[in-house]
């Protein structure tokens, strides 16, 4: 019998070996941790934390993981197909404008349950759709429930037509245009509704023009200058728990502005205002004349209604003011006034506020006089309830509360159908 001419193996080679492995093994697996969290915040955005979504512009756009982004550039973006909603909503709270680090308040709750129901193009409707609608509307956020009762739903109470929303969150008047070129007119309305909103409706002008003029599309050009490992999430995620660590630490004092009293002819009520808004108040009317942005909308708004017309339907143009421009007037402490003013830009004297604050709604008056454009204009109905003593904005939220909600839907009712032949449907 010959003999077995394997070499054996000493015991302590075996040993090395079998630690070798487990190293190997071990170190793989701590190296694929990173890549399965990756892969995984990739797949279920919905796991980042809310607070984080704030702290980089990456994971900003991650955390949106309801958009769909259309390119070429149309509409920009609209939910995603299909996508549901439900869940509280707490318009009192100053987180949701971002405004916590300047509000020294006692907090407040007025959470609903807010519900967002897409249809198969992105946006806010009951299924199915129909192919005809008496009232096409869009705008931007104020065409969405910011309030347990939404101004759009009673509109179509009050006046037994049927209603379709092409409105969406974050949109300026090119998209808006754009959705009812798109969905809106094919379904021969006999009303035509745009809202345009003082607060920012110019500069989403503004940033649609940019990404338009790009050629790409509105998620690519917010990434557009973010670069390499920049675009992983899970680097800006370590950096997030890490500033929460410091954060829980040494926190920061926060900066009292907010909120501010309003003094009505009867009572005062507090409010916090949005920085934004205040700045698109202090523009003068000869420089918003002279923008791309202006030219831009006043273009867009005269196509549309040419369109509509030409169906045979009716156009109309619905103003909504800022509640800072509802308000201002009604600051009457010094302080509070100097911080309004001190978010002016560019920075405005009392004098040079009170001057220009109601530019661009008589510039927006002014055009649709000279173009015969319907225009309700709700500035003027708003601001005598709100110097009855109603607030009609939410507390921190920039939309409107119930009150405001309602108001809204009984004006643009009564226009309707005070300006309609048919007679049967019921005023509000």
């Amino acid at each position: 019998m010959q003999a077995d001419s394997t070499p054996e193996v000493p015991p302590q080679s075996s040993r090395s070996s079998t630690i070798i492995q487990i190293v190997a093994v071990t170190l793989i697996s701590l190296a694929l941790i990173p890549v399965a969290l990756e892969i995984g915040l990739r797949l279920l955005p919905q796991a980042i934390p809310l607070d984080a979504c704030t702290t980089s512009v990456v994971l900003g756009q991650y955390c949106q993981w309801w958009y769909a982004y259309d390119k070429p550039l149309e509409l920009g973006y609209t939910y995603r197909s299909g996508y549901h909603h439900e869940g509280p909503f707490n318009p009192a709270d100053p987180a949701v404008i971002g405004a916590q680090d300047e509000t020294c308040a006692p907090p407040r709750d007025e959470s609903f349950t807010l519900t967002l129901n897409a249809d198969q193009h992105g946006l806010l409707n009951p299924m199915p759709l129909a192919d005809r609608y008496d009232i096409v509307m869009s705008g931007d956020s104020f065409s969405q429930p910011f309030s347990p009762d939404f101004w759009y739903v009673d509109l179509a109470a009050y006046t037994g037509m049927s209603t379709y929303n092409l409105g969406m969150d974050g949109w300026g008047p090119l998209s808006e245009t754009a959705a009812i070129r798109k969905y809106g007119l094919q379904t021969s309305p006999k009303w035509v509704i745009l809202m345009y909103f003082e607060g920012n409706d110019q500069f989403n002008v503004e940033e649609y023009q940019r990404r338009k003029d790009s050629g790409l599309s509105w998620l690519e050009y917010n990434l557009k200058d973010v670069h390499g490992l920049d675009r992983l999430i899970l680097p800006h995620m370590l950096a997030y728990w890490m500033g929460q660590t410091r954060k829980s630490q040494s926190p920061t004092d926060k900066e009292c502005v907010y909120p501010m009293t309003v003094y009505t002819e009867v009572n005062t009520f507090e409010t916090i205002f949005f920085d934004v808004h205040i700045r698109a108040l202090s523009v003068t009317r000869d420089e918003m004349e002279q923008s791309r942005e202006w030219s831009e909308t006043t273009e867009a708004i005269l196509d549309l209604k040419q369109r509509v017309e030409s169906q045979g339907g009716r156009f109309l143009l619905v103003y909504i003011p800022t509640k800072e421009h509802l308000a201002w007037g009604r600051l009457w402490e010094s302080v509070e006034v100097n911080n309004f003013l001190a978010r002016t830009q560019p920075p405005r004297t009392f004098v040079e506020m009170n001057q220009h604050v109601s530019d661009q709604m008589h510039l927006m008056e002014d055009f649709a006089g000279r173009n015969h454009i319907e225009l309700l204009n709700l500035y003027y109905p708003y601001r005598k309830v709100t110097l009855r003593g109603q607030d009609l904005y939410n507390f921190a939220d920039v939309h409107w509360n119930v009150p405001g909600n309602q108001l809204a839907a009984r004006l643009i009712a009564d226009y309707i159908l005070g300006h309609h032949p048919q007679s049967h449907y019921k005023h509000p």
